[in-house]
């Protein structure tokens, strides 16, 4: 088996979004006193590094802005990634704090070698400013320690494993006991690797040296696959609150990324998106954008909610933007047109539907959807675009209906419409139903024209003649 190692190094800082071009210094803090975890290269530069007070980095840089760790932000993020790796492995495990580890064995044929399969998820796991550390490996854990050393290389075989783990430092392949290893003469990982494992046992723990054969290929490595849950829920903290609407685009498309990566891990896609705004001082602004068909083109997504946010008065500056998205429903695989000239007849129609909506509102746009029913004024009912349909009508229909019946005249013992007689055309529909539910009729429908040769639907009611609508 083969495995890919992933190690994001900057994640603590990528749970949070900068706004493009803005690099001042920041630094991602944790522990009681604060001590720097990471900072970004600004503030590396000016001096700050991990593991530095914060308070004394402070007191080095002037306007640093300290970021607090959100461990559960950085679990969410490395899950997202996880669903785009869905894509080269159906195993994909979690390696927390900042690692992805993917078994490849069976994609690396597929993707024509691992150097294309490794291109290939670099590419699809690229975000901006996001820097990636791999390692392709024979054992899992092999491939995350290699990975998070910024190996970035292909490790073929178990004995060039064990090779390139005897040039480590004690320090990566034993932290806890570095110290007490090199009291006692040991410098690099050979050394440590040479000993026996009852010794190492003895006096390091069978805990370590079960991870030490793991590490080796010496003892199985199972790894728990990551299956993505039913719903998607993500939030993206703003490093900076904004008041400006339209600069919600950016961090908006990161999640949107996300979102696409985890409708295609579930094979669908959505069709109801709930983006909330989180306010500094006010109540959150929920925004709901529906489609006419189920979508996961990011563009398609991101074009719908640029229409709100054009049109979007903030009531306090936004801290925060979260994206939700309740049901996943199935989406049918595209089979290309046989003929290339063929029209695709519903795209610009539910792009319409879609559109509309978003700038007018949901209440604004509806859509009529047919019923099994004979009676015309019950044969229908208001639906969301997009979603009408029905039963087909078991005769003839008039696109346009009256409210409500108008009584017609009669002249010459022929219905009239403004004194002027009607020709009946030879055919009738007759309908009897409606008993029992209360709403009983019995008529007879015709097809009528007027002078001017429009075409009418009437009909008998109890020796009265009705117009019902308009061909």
């Amino acid at each position: 088996m083969k495995w890919l190692g992933l190690h994001f190094p900057w994640l603590p800082l990528e749970v949070y979004h900068f706004p493009e071009g803005d690099d001042r210094p920041r630094a991602v803090v944790e522990g009681h006193p604060p001590r720097v975890l990471l900072a970004t290269h600004s503030a590396r530069a000016a001096g700050v590094h991990a593991g530095q007070p914060l308070a004394a980095a402070l007191a080095l840089v002037k306007g640093l802005q300290p970021l607090p760790r959100r461990p559960r932000a950085e679990t969410a993020a490395l899950e997202r990634a996880a669903c785009r790796g869905g894509r080269f492995s159906d195993l994909v495990s979690l390696a927390p704090p900042q690692g992805l580890v993917l078994e490849t064995g069976r994609s690396l044929r597929l993707f024509g070698g691992p150097r294309h399969l490794v291109d290939a998820t670099l590419r699809t796991m690229a975000a901006p400013n996001r820097e990636i550390h791999w390692c392709l490996a024979p054992t899992p854990e092999g491939a995350r320690l290699l990975a998070a050393q910024g190996l970035n290389s292909v490790v073929a075989d178990l004995p060039t494993l064990e090779r390139v783990l005897s040039d480590l430092a004690l320090a990566v392949l034993a932290p806890a006991h570095s110290g007490q290893l090199e009291a006692l003469g040991l410098r690099r990982g050979g050394d440590l690797l040479a000993l026996p494992r009852t010794g190492l046992a003895q006096r390091l723990g069978p805990d370590w040296v079960h991870w030490l054969d793991r590490l080796r290929g010496a003892a199985p490595d199972p790894r728990r696959p990551y299956r993505p849950p039913p719903r998607f829920a993500a939030r993206l903290e703003l490093s900076t609150e904004t008041d400006a609407a339209e600069a919600l685009l950016c961090p908006a498309r990161r999640l949107l990324r996300d979102l696409c990566a985890f409708l295609q891990a579930h094979g669908g896609a959505a069709r109801r998106l709930l983006w909330i705004l989180d306010q500094a001082g006010a109540e959150p602004l929920d925004l709901t954008v529906n489609l006419a068909a189920p979508s996961r083109t990011p563009e398609h997504l991101e074009g719908l909610l640029r229409e709100r946010l054009t049109r979007l008065a903030l009531e306090a500056p936004v801290r925060a933007l979260e994206l939700r998205v309740d049901r996943v429903f199935p989406l049918a695989p595209h089979t290309p047109d046989l003929f290339a000239d063929a029209p695709h007849s519903d795209a610009g129609r539910q792009h319409l539907w879609e559109t509309l909506e978003v700038r007018l509102g949901v209440d604004a746009v509806r859509a009529i959807e047919a019923l099994a029913d004979y009676r015309p004024e019950r044969a229908w009912r208001w639906c969301a675009p997009g979603r009408g349909g029905g039963p087909p009508a078991p005769a003839p229909r008039p696109p346009w209906l009256l409210p409500q019946p108008r009584p017609l005249g009669l002249v010459r013992g022929r219905p009239a419409l403004a004194d002027q007689p009607l020709a009946l055309e030879p055919e009738r529909e007759h309908i009897e139903t409606g008993w029992w539910d209360g709403g009983p009729v019995k008529r007879d429908y015709f097809i009528a024209c007027d002078a001017r040769g429009e075409r009418l639907w009437i009909f008998r009611e109890a020796g009265r003649w009705f117009l019902q609508g308009w061909f």
